[in-house]
């Protein structure tokens, strides 16, 4: 995958988006632009929900020159983060550092759920 992908509220107030990507022959990201991000508005909002399923390859979230992608689903002001679901029934491997689900300053942070 090589182009980014935002669903975040337009200015300062709403909920972030949803992404779902489903690749049954495994998903790649090559880090030149891997971004996914459904935050949530400037200054208030719920972060919204990246799901992302593969079956064939193991998926890396990762830094690093292989996996190299960044999953953003925060909050901003009184606003929960949001959900990061990633299910691979190859294997998953995951750098905590590259999810971001945190909440505004007065919510409650996200769900990150990997299978």
């Amino acid at each position: 995958m090589s182009s980014p992908l935002d669903v975040t509220a337009p200015g300062a107030t709403g909920n972030g988006g949803q992404i779902y990507l489903t690749a049954y022959n495994g998903l790649t990201f090559d880090g030149s632009a891997s971004l996914l991000t459904a935050n949530a508005g400037t200054s208030s909002g719920n972060g919204g929900k990246i799901k992302i399923q593969t079956s064939i390859n193991p998926i890396v979230i990762d830094s690093g020159s292989s996996g190299n992608v960044k999953l953003s689903a925060k909050a901003s002001g009184d606003g929960d983060g949001g959900t990061v679901d990633i299910l691979s029934y190859a294997g998953i491997t995951a750098n905590p550092s590259q999810i971001d689900v945190s909440a505004g300053t007065d919510g409650t942070g996200g769900w990150i759920t990997l299978n």
